[in-house]
């Protein structure tokens, strides 16, 4: 859970929970479920960079 919430401010430009609240507020489905799919993959998508980048970091540490 840190990880997921280490630098919001970069990885979440969009507020997806304001979109899906403005989507049930209209009642509309597809906007909910384009809203929730997309904060899932915004919080993926930050999660793998930062996994990437730390095992990036460690390997070139490694070959010094």
């Amino acid at each position: 859970m840190r990880e997921a919430t280490e630098n919001l401010d970069e990885s979440y430009r969009v507020d997806r929970h304001a979109q899906a609240l403005e989507a049930i507020e209209a009642k509309d489905v597809t906007a909910l479920k384009a809203a929730i799919t997309a904060d899932i993959e915004d919080g993926a998508g930050h999660l793998g960079r930062k996994r990437f980048l730390d095992v990036e970091s460690r390997q070139l540490a490694a070959q010094k």
